[in-house]
């Protein structure tokens, strides 16, 4: 899935744990601050547990702070070029 993180923070390091609640719902696979969408942003895989996916995650960094990210559509790029427009 695509996940995008809060404004301002900083970006999760590849191979980190996602949790849903308290527990472990994914993995993070890649990620990188993007000044297009003005947030770090990646993919990860996730597990539905009862047969539902999480839409939102919470990734905690080296530093031991904590990071919210939501699941958003991909591919992050503007596929109708709307911002190219623009």
């Amino acid at each position: 899935v695509g996940i995008a993180f809060e404004r301002g923070a900083p970006a999760p390091e590849p191979g980190a744990p996602l949790f849903d609640g308290e527990r472990i719902a994914g993995r993070l696979t890649s990620c990188m601050d993007s000044a297009t969408e003005g947030c770090a942003i990646g993919l990860a895989w996730s597990y539905a547990e009862t047969g539902v996916f999480p839409t939102a995650f919470e990734a905690h960094l080296s530093s031991g702070a904590r990071v919210r990210g939501a699941v958003v559509p991909t591919p992050f790029y503007d596929p109708k070029g709307v911002k190219l427009r623009g």
